[in-house]
């Protein structure tokens, strides 16, 4: 079948025209071109390898991406927040900051490689070259188990480093390595406030929980409210809103679960077809010692309720509540 005109028209653009051409179109248009033709899809194929390569996101971030996605991948650290929604989204926040989720046994390595990238220690508005001892209080916490269900923080290192980009202009990075006694992912689905943060990056691939209501909608629906945020709109609510999503506490139907969710069914998994996966190439991530707590667990199962459904917690299945 001869290609039709726009098809020939796409496919003479040069390189460069043709990655502005899809920078133009939202997440919606691309996938909608991407399934048209077989020649449509072959120049999706060209820019989705552009628009979401890891390793140009991590070399604005540090000398060695390569080394940096095996670090990911030594140490089974997850990055969520602000930068993999970024990485999805095709945007850049100039405050935006990185933070790296993991567990105790991770978190001194993760520590020690951020400084040698150049990186410093921030406490109380001073800099220090590494980790203060007394400051390395994840251990202390997991061992005399001071964290909980409710909140399984056990420790947060905060990271920054200036980058000169002219002889006028420079920007500092900031990095949260945020340690958890529980499986990052976990942490992400259960303990996160709203569902345009429940993004997350690992060495081998990013996965997107509600694609359609964050990059389409853009929409995030509530799913944890601390008791302040009852009575004051939180902060992350307000710098989420101020980047053009709208927020949604009206969880209280079953229909509008079928739309967050786009089936009939409110059961989710983290790789199921409504998630949305990228696969990175693999050649970057090989480490001769096996992570420590094992090959990185994605097949968590959950299910979204309402939170004024009175469906119990199925055994084996935990729930993400919205609320109403």
């Amino acid at each position: 079948m001869p290609l039709s005109t726009f098809e020939d028209m796409l496919l003479r653009f040069s390189p460069a025209r043709l990655l502005l051409f899809f920078a133009e179109l939202d997440i919606d248009a691309i996938i909608s071109l991407s399934k048209t033709s077989s020649a449509l899809h072959s120049a999706y194929t060209f820019y989705a390898k552009e628009a979401w390569d890891p390793t140009k996101r991590f070399a604005s971030w540090f000398k060695n991406p390569a080394a940096f996605r095996r670090l990911l991948s030594r140490t089974n650290s997850v990055i969520s927040g602000s930068f993999a929604l970024q990485f999805f989204d095709r945007s850049y926040y100039p405050t935006g900051d990185m933070d790296i989720y993991l567990r105790v046994a991770g978190a001194d390595e993760v520590c020690r490689w951020l400084t040698r990238q150049d990186y410093t220690y921030v406490r109380q508005n001073k800099t220090y070259p590494h980790v203060i001892s007394r400051d390395r209080v994840h251990f202390d916490r997991a061992v005399r188990n001071l964290s909980s269900s409710v909140s399984p923080l056990l420790a947060v290192y905060n990271f920054e480093r200036k980058l000169e980009l002219s002889k006028t202009e420079s920007i500092v990075r900031h990095v949260q390595v945020i340690v958890v006694d529980t499986d990052p992912i976990e942490h992400i689905l259960f303990d996160f406030h709203s569902t345009v943060v429940m993004n997350f990056i690992t060495a081998e691939r990013a996965v997107s929980i509600f694609p359609h209501s964050t990059f389409i909608d853009r929409l995030s629906y509530t799913s944890k409210v601390r008791d302040k945020a009852i009575i004051d709109k939180p902060d992350w609510r307000i710098k989420y809103e101020r980047r053009g999503f709208t927020f949604r506490d009206d969880s209280d139907t079953y229909s509008t679960v079928r739309r967050l969710t786009c089936q009939s069914s409110i059961l989710r998994s983290v790789q199921d077809k409504f998630s949305w996966q990228i696969t990175f190439p693999n050649e970057q991530t090989w480490n001769a010692l096996p992570p420590p707590y094992g090959t990185m667990k994605l097949d968590y199962d959950f299910e979204v309720l309402v939170k004024d459904s009175k469906i119990v917690e199925q055994e084996g299945r935990q729930s993400l509540f919205l609320a109403d």
